[in-house]
C-alpha cells in the first residue's frame, strides 16, 4: 500500500511540475483567451505562479522518497 501511495504522490508532483512549466513558458505567448504579452501584470502573475508550482511539485516529488 505504501508503494501505491508513493507512486501516486510522484505522479501528482510530476503533473504539478508540468503545469508550472507550462504557465512559466507561456508568459509571453497567448494562452486560450488571455494575452500576457500585452498585459504586463498578467505576465508577472504567470511568472510567479509558474515558479511556485514548479517548487511545490519538486518538493512533493522529493518528499515522496522520504
Amino acid at each position: 500500500m505504501q508503494n501505491i501511495a508513493t507512486a501516486l504522490f510522484i505522479g501528482l508532483g510530476l503533473i504539478v511540475v508540468f503545469l508550472g512549466w507550462y504557465v512559466f513558458s507561456h508568459r509571453n505567448k497567448p494562452v486560450i483567451i488571455f494575452h500576457p504579452e500585452k498585459d504586463q501584470s498578467l505576465s508577472k502573475i504567470m511568472l510567479v505562479l509558474g515558479i511556485v508550482l514548479i517548487i511545490c511539485g519538486s518538493l512533493s516529488i522529493i518528499s515522496a522518497f522520504t
